[in-house]
C-alpha cells in the first residue's frame, strides 16, 4: 500500500502507466486489504485497459468486502453496460456485497441505477431487520448525495445502536445541515458522542455554523445541560485546524463555563492561533 501511494504521486504518462500495471497485478494479492484498497483505486482512476482483470477477479473473489468493492469498480469502468450484471447483487445475503453493488448503481449508472437502488434503500430503511436498516445507511453514506439525507433522520434515533453508528457516520458523509445539527443533541450521550464528533469533524468547514450556534447557547448549559457535547465541539475545532475553525473558537475564550474555556484554549493551541492586542 504505501509502495502504491509512493507510484500514485509519481507525474507524468509513465507514472500513471506503471500505476495502472502494478494495480492489475494486485488484483490476486494474498491479502484482501490490498485487493480492497487496489480496487478503490480504480473505482476513482481505472481506465478500460484494466477492466478484463477486473472482470476476472469477480468470478473468482470469495470475499464478500472486496467483492462489495469489485461492484462499485466495475459500475465505474463500463457504466452503460454494467447495470444488469451488478444488479442481481442487491439481493446478495452478504450486506457488504448488496451494499457495493448500491453503491456503484447510484455513483455510476446514471438515472436508472438512482431509481432502482432508491427503492432498495427505502425498503431497507423500512426493514425489522437492524442489518438490512444499516445497510440503507451505509450506502447514503457511501454515495455521499446531502439530496438524499431524508431516509437517515429515523436511523439517527433507531433503537438499535448499530443503525445509529451507521448513520451518524453516514451523516458526516453527507454534510446535509439537517443531520449535523441533529447530531449535537447526540454528542453528549457516551454511546454516541465520540462517532458524532468525528462525523462532525468529517464533515469539514460545513459544520461550522452548527457548532458556533451551540456554543453560543452556552448559558443555557448551566441550567442542567451537561458539557461534554460543549468540550467535544471544541475538540472538533481544533482536531480541523483551519482558519475558520480559529476564528469560531476565539469567540468563546470567555466561556463561562471551565470545562469548556480550557477546551476552547486547548483547541485554540492546536490551531495555532496567537492573540493579538
Amino acid at each position: 500500500l504505501y509502495a502504491l501511494n509512493r507510484l500514485g504521486a509519481s507525474s507524468g504518462p509513465s507514472g500513471a502507466q506503471g500505476q495502472q500495471e502494478a494495480m492489475a497485478a494486485l488484483l490476486d494479492h494474498p491479502l484482501p486489504t490490498v485487493r480492497r484498497d487496489v480496487l478503490a483505486r480504480l473505482e476513482q482512476k481505472g481506465t478500460q485497459a484494466i477492466l478484463p482483470a477486473v472482470r476476472r477477479r469477480l468470478g473468482v473473489e470469495n470475499s464478500p468486502e472486496v467483492r462489495g468493492v469489485l461492484l462499485r469498480a466495475l459500475a465505474a469502468l463500463e457504466p452503460v453496460e454494467a447495470y444488469d450484471a451488478i444488479a442481481p447483487a442487491l439481493d446478495d445475503p452478504e450486506p457488504a456485497v448488496r451494499e457495493g453493488a448500491a453503491v456503484g448503481l447510484m455513483r455510476h449508472t446514471g438515472i436508472g441505477g438512482v431509481l432502482a437502488v432508491g427503492q432498495r434503500i427505502l425498503l431497507w430503511a423500512d426493514s425489522p431487520r437492524a442489518e438490512e436498516r444499516a445497510s440503507a445507511a451505509r450506502v447514503l453514506g457511501a454515495v455521499g448525495d446531502a439530496h438524499f439525507y431524508q431516509p437517515l433522520i429515523p436511523m439517527l434515533s433507531d433503537r438499535d445502536m448499530r443503525v445509529q453508528r451507521a448513520a451518524i457516520e453516514a451523516a458526516g458523509h453527507l454534510r446535509s445541515p439537517r443531520l449535523l445539527a441533529l447530531l449535537i443533541g447526540k454528542l453528549d450521550a457516551s454511546a454516541t458522542g465520540q462517532v458524532c464528533a468525528a462525523a462532525l469533524l468529517g464533515a469539514g468547514d460545513a459544520a461550522l455554523p452548527i457548532i458556533d450556534a451551540a456554543l453560543s447557547q452556552q448559558p443555557l448549559t448551566q441550567q442542567g445541560r451537561e458539557t461534554a457535547g460543549l468540550v467535544r465541539l471544541a475538540q472538533v475545532c481544533g482536531r480541523l485546524r483551519t482558519p475558520a475553525a480559529s476564528a469560531l473558537l476565539s469567540k468563546y475564550i470567555r466561556s463561562p463555563q471551565p470545562a469548556v474555556r480550557r477546551a476552547v484554549l486547548h483547541a485554540l493551541t492546536r490551531c495555532s492561533y496567537q492573540a493579538h492586542a
